[in-house]
């Protein structure tokens, strides 16, 4: 008996609620937890060696379901399956027989001389089946992709039978992943999205949060048209900031993992840059570009990017060249931070914070990025930058740091007349924060509640008191009672969209839906809404990373222009 390599079967309800099978993921199976594999390995094992005592001979397919930690056996296929295309792929490559060849070997009597553990099968498939902008969209996108093979079966174009598969496009990498709720998410760009025949409020949401999660492609027309004008600023996480529809701005993932099969492009046509979405133009977009002083250095010859970041309306000040965490073997598994990002001095800082307000044009300060630790050398240190920005301008100073385990700390912060301040739980199950984040997950959560509340007495209940949470790497449920309890304090909730990163432990994992983002966004807005809040940032521009949609955006007194 020989057990191949399982697959994760992607199943998708149609329009009329029939769950469709579109594909296979064995990549992703390779991403389940021990214990589920084990799981269906030996079950596997116990159910061929039945089949071989009934001396059934040949091939055939077992299907599990996997629910609440139960591995649930369903039925026995006595054929190939639909996906031995991608197993047969794998073993040929690594120069091993054929799924049919193995089979006709059952026939023969003749052992295998491999074992599954040997058989690596990197790949995926997504089935299309209609007509739709979706399919020719991916048609689209698989033109000059060297790393996608679309096998079109015969398939021509034109008008097919209904629900009758056209073509698929096999991957070599997962589209899919289990969720931290034990259900399966495929790629939003690989299903596709519903159309957008009127632009209203709604839909400008909708817009925003698939940009945010999906990202965006640029046309070589476009790109070469904007580095005639500038270099496009990479900003944080492996993304561009853009602006649409005069105002919105939005942080768009780009050139990341799936992202180039985003519904979204960015277009030349008679020299303005277009926003499309399946070729529809939504609107006029404009693309940040790297600042004047970002590869300026200061008189100790560090370049002032690994300082600050101009980004939006406001400068980000790194307060540390290194994460303590990082630097100690027990970063946070979803942070592409650098280990190091060289060495500077506060007389560095206050040098590249003296040029930017000299030259630059922006709102307000942040202060964050990477940790030092939890005592007061952190807080002193952020201190010491916010009491030089307060000498030199009247700009306000946003704070995010580790909270500390002492919270009369926290009132240093304050006496220094730091405007606003954050201390971002990122995870509230802690069982999964410390393992995600297995140096910061270590801080127990009450040390997290205890300076929020501290905070809370001393910046009020305004919004000036923030916690950043990440939607994705939790249950939906853990999630809403963490946010219910961060309102119910007087926390201000700012929701992070989880982004898989390159060169991270976490770049095979897959964002979650844009579907439960919203839904997620519209809950999180109810109970922020019942507690006199809502959710951050409080600046409109620095809302162009987040889940959220300011209740005073001027975009507001604009719906009625999409809605003619």
């Amino acid at each position: 008996m020989l057990l191949l390599p399982p697959s994760i079967q992607l199943i998708c309800p149609d329009q009329f609620s029939r769950l469709i099978y579109r594909g296979a993921d064995y990549a992703a199976f390779s991403y389940l937890s021990k214990k589920i594999k084990e799981s269906v390995l030996s079950n596997a094992k116990v159910i061929g060696e039945q089949l071989r005592r009934y001396e059934y001979l040949g091939v055939a397919g077992i299907d599990f379901l996997y629910s609440n930690g139960t591995l649930y056996f369903l039925e026995i296929n006595p054929r190939f399956q639909a996906s031995t295309a991608l197993l047969n792929k794998a073993l040929l490559t690594q120069g091993l027989p054929s799924v049919q060849k193995l089979n006709l070997d059952a026939f023969q009597t003749v052992e295998s001389s491999f074992k599954i553990v040997d058989i690596l099968v990197p790949y995926s498939n997504f089935c299309y089946d209609s007509n739709d902008v979706v399919s020719k969209h991916m048609l689209k996108c698989c033109e000059n992709n060297a790393l996608i093979e679309l096998d079109l079966d015969g398939y021509i174009g034109g008008i097919s039978d209904v629900d009758a598969y056209q073509f698929r496009v096999n991957f070599p990498y997962n589209i899919s992943n289990a969720n931290p709720s034990g259900s399966v998410d495929i790629h939003n760009n690989i299903v596709g999205s519903p159309s957008i025949p009127q632009i209203t409020y709604r839909k400008i949401i909708q817009i925003k949060f698939e940009l945010l999660n999906q990202g965006v492609i640029i046309t070589p027309d476009a790109l070469e048209y904007i580095n005639k004008t500038g270099q496009i600023r990479s900003a944080v996480f492996d993304s561009i900031d853009i602006t649409i529809f005069n105002n919105l701005r939005v942080n768009c993932p780009y050139k990341t993992k799936l992202s180039e099969f985003s519904p979204y492009s960015i277009d030349l046509a008679d020299g303005v840059l277009l926003l499309k979405r399946y070729e529809q133009t939504i609107s006029i977009v404009h693309i940040d570009l790297i600042d004047a002083l970002s590869n300026c250095k200061t008189s100790n010859d560090v370049k002032y990017h690994n300082i600050a970041t101009l980004a939006t309306d406001r400068v980000r000040i790194n307060h540390t060249s290194v994460c303590h965490f990082k630097a100690n073997a027990c970063g946070c598994t979803f942070c592409n931070l650098p280990e190091h990002n060289g060495s500077y001095s506060f007389y560095d800082i206050c040098q590249v914070i003296d040029n930017y307000l000299e030259y630059c044009d922006f709102r307000h300060f942040l202060i964050g990025g990477g940790s030092s630790g939890q005592g007061y050398a952190e807080v002193e240190h952020i201190i010491k930058i916010a009491k030089y920005i307060k000498q030199k301008c009247d700009k306000p100073v946003y704070v995010m740091c580790l909270p500390p385990e002492d919270p009369r700390l926290i009132e240093l912060l304050y006496d220094t007349g730091i405007d606003e301040i954050a201390f971002n739980i990122e995870v509230f199950d802690r069982e999964i924060a410390k393992k995600i984040m297995p140096g910061k997950g270590l801080i127990p959560l009450q040390q997290y509640y205890n300076s929020l509340n501290k905070g809370v007495n001393l910046w009020g209940r305004n919004g000036r008191v923030k916690s950043l949470v990440i939607v994705g790497l939790e249950t939906q449920e853990s999630l809403m009672q963490g946010i219910q309890t961060l309102c119910t304090m007087g926390v201000q909730p700012v929701l992070s969209a989880f982004r898989p990163l390159k060169n991270t432990p976490l770049e095979n994992s897959i964002p979650p839906p844009t579907n439960t983002l919203i839904d997620i966004y519209t809950q999180a807005e109810k109970l922020c809404k019942n507690e006199s809040l809502f959710l951050g940032p409080s600046c409109f521009e620095c809302q162009n990373n987040t889940v959220s949609f300011h209740p005073d955006h001027p975009m507001y007194s604009r719906i009625s222009d999409f809605q003619q």
